[in-house]
């Protein structure tokens, strides 16, 4: 894990989501591979499960330029909340994969870039984040 991306306060591996490990600002994200369940071959779909509280958390996908330009993937702000959206192999090529939360104020930060997203994710899968603890 090391700070700094462009995008996000610091930079993480899907490794560290995969054992479930302490994120550097306290949150636990579970990273599941869920397998086909009829996914469209060309799309992957990523779910979102908040079971830690209830304000907002978002898998959101970020252009390289550092310029703060996203679209979200998927949101939920609320306890026991899911939510889904779809991206493609060539959003994580040219695009950061960035988890984001609620802090103070209920001011949006962006927590997390997940570097090796573009070597773990395939198409016609799906892949769920349950983040039990921020």
């Amino acid at each position: 894990m090391s700070v700094n991306s462009a995008n996000a306060v610091y930079d993480i591996k899907i490794e560290d989501l995969l054992q479930t490990k302490r994120l550097p600002d306290g949150d636990k994200i579970e990273l599941r591979h869920d397998g086909k369940n009829g996914i469209d071959a060309q799309k992957i779909q990523i779910n979102l499960i908040v079971t830690a509280d209830d304000w907002w958390k978002g898998v959101l996908l970020f252009t390289r330029a550092g310029n703060n330009t996203y679209v979200p993937i998927t949101e939920v702000q609320q306890e026991n909340g899911k939510a889904f959206g779809f991206v493609t192999r060539d959003d994580l090529k040219h695009k950061d994969l960035v988890l984001s939360k609620a802090k103070g104020f209920s001011s949006h930060t962006n927590m997390y870039h997940i570097e090796d997203a573009e070597d773990f994710f395939t198409e016609g899968q799906s892949f769920t984040f349950i983040w039990t603890q921020a």
